[in-house]
């Protein structure tokens, strides 16, 4: 797995050294001839950094952003008209295999204990390839968490809806 951050390359020895092995540090080009790329950043950058990719050639493109322009206190959102981020995310990657995943859960939530060891957390999947979704919920699973599949990336503003009431 290659890490890329927008940032300096150094900035990221202590999250590598933390993955393990079989993690590097690279650049974007090298980033993204992975298999499988998570792309999780800022929506504003979006559009300038997947520009700039050539051909994703058929690969998975896990699309774990939000369309959230500003933060607390002052939260807002894109409005995207009928399209869901992740359309945008597919027509701006147009042979990737697009699938939206890790996005309704902060990290530090993802993860913590559960008070049972028989319970499992909930991440939403969704995409229009079934073996890229496939894929991904197999991923999902593997990190100790249960996919549920929500169908195409259209309309995904129910992902939205949905996350709200997961805990």
């Amino acid at each position: 797995m290659t890490v890329h951050c927008h940032r300096i390359i150094e900035s990221l020895r202590e999250v590598v050294e933390r993955l393990g092995e079989g993690v590097t540090a690279g650049h974007l080009a090298e980033a993204i001839q992975c298999p499988v790329v998570i792309l999780a950043m800022p929506w504003t950058r979006i559009e300038e950094a997947l520009k700039s990719v050539g051909g994703w050639q058929d690969r998975i493109l896990i699309d774990a952003t939000d369309i959230s322009l500003s933060y607390a206190p002052d939260f807002a959102v894109d409005d995207l008209g009928e399209d869901s981020g992740s359309e945008i995310v597919a027509r701006l990657a147009p042979d990737s295999r697009v699938v939206k995943a890790f996005n309704t859960l902060p990290i530090e939530d993802m993860f913590a204990p559960l008070p049972s060891q028989d319970l499992r957390r909930v991440l939403f999947v969704a995409g229009g390839d079934e073996a890229a979704v496939d894929s991904v919920q197999q991923m999902v699973s593997d990190i100790g968490l249960h996919p549920v599949a929500l169908g195409a990336l259209s309309g995904l503003e129910l992902f939205r809806d949905a996350s709200k009431n997961v805990g």
